[in-house]
């Protein structure tokens, strides 16, 4: 399902906290993996020693030359473990990477990121929620969440910040969240391909609070277990929980420390609908790991 894997980078070890994460899929749905940095070559201040260099222009020269070693580090490991990988530099000056002119783009880290996402079909996005600190931090609210409103393709997004679990990359439950919406149920097709090529369990989520609707939603968790079913997941089972839908999901999250929650930011519409800022938000914010988000 998933041809390309693009996984925006920006120095950090927070933002590489992506990469056992990108090495799994990439090894899993054998898809190519391109490393991708925007180059700014005036960051907010990225030496300690304000007079290590005579100019602005050597420091700048110094500075990418640091980052095309770290991406070049990093596309080494993708491959020594079996990974087709690239690294891309995009940036206001000409740079190379693999022996090859990267040509100038002009724009925001988000818009680079938006942009070569639809230059390949079936292209995943991987991205932390946190990045760079200071003033140019990755945070939900900014790169992350202005990627999210702008994309057609899924992002799975690993929060690094205030997560002490080991982020191996492992993914072996899939928690799928639903509000009994076509919209919602838009994230299913993506959850059956990443159950089967992680060989993961698929649960299928449900919260309600009233009680005399469990039958129903019972019945359409049923149905809905039965045609993953038949598309080839072996193990899928259908939960109903009572309480705050992003309460029981966060929760559900904790209990399976290798679970990916897989969900839509928009289920029902009216004052009940899920998009960023509310339920989606939340999940992404306190999830135990992963979260794959698609803009439906």
């Amino acid at each position: 399902m998933y041809k390309r894997i693009l996984v925006p980078l920006d120095g950090s070890p927070m933002g590489d906290r992506v990469l056992p994460y990108v090495m799994n899929l990439g090894k899993k749905f054998d898809a190519k993996v391109e490393l991708f940095r925007v180059f700014d070559p005036e960051p907010e201040f990225f030496y300690p020693e304000p007079f290590e260099f005579q100019d602005r222009h050597e420091a700048t020269a110094h500075f990418r030359e640091e980052i095309m070693t770290a991406m070049g580090t990093a596309k080494t490991n993708l491959e020594s473990a079996g990974v087709a990988a690239t690294a891309v530099l995009h940036g206001p000056e000409k740079a190379e990477t693999d022996g090859k002119k990267v040509a100038h783009i002009f724009g925001t880290a988000a818009e680079h990121i938006v942009l070569e996402s639809e230059k390949v079909e079936d292209t995943l996005i991987v991205i932390s929620t946190h990045g760079r600190s200071g003033a140019g931090r990755w945070v939900m609210g900014s790169v992350t969440d202005k990627v999210l409103h702008a994309v057609k393709t899924p992002l799975m997004i690993i929060r690094a910040e205030g997560n002490d679990a080991t982020l191996d990359g492992t993914m072996g439950h899939i928690i799928v969240p639903l509000d009994g919406s076509a919209l919602a149920e838009t994230i299913l097709p993506h959850a059956v391909a990443l159950a089967k090529g992680l060989d993961a369990k698929v649960c299928l989520v449900r919260a309600v609070s009233d009680d005399n609707a469990d039958d129903d939603e019972r019945a359409q968790l049923d149905r809905l277990a039965a045609g993953i079913r038949a598309e080839g997941v072996a193990s899928v089972e259908g939960v109903l929980l009572h309480g705050d839908p992003a309460t029981a999901i966060v929760d559900l999250s904790h209990e399976f420390p290798d679970a990916l929650v897989a969900m839509t930011t928009h289920g029902r519409s009216g004052m009940g609908r899920w998009l960023m800022g509310s339920v989606a938000d939340r999940v992404v914010r306190h999830s135990a790991g992963p979260v794959m988000v698609l803009r439906a």
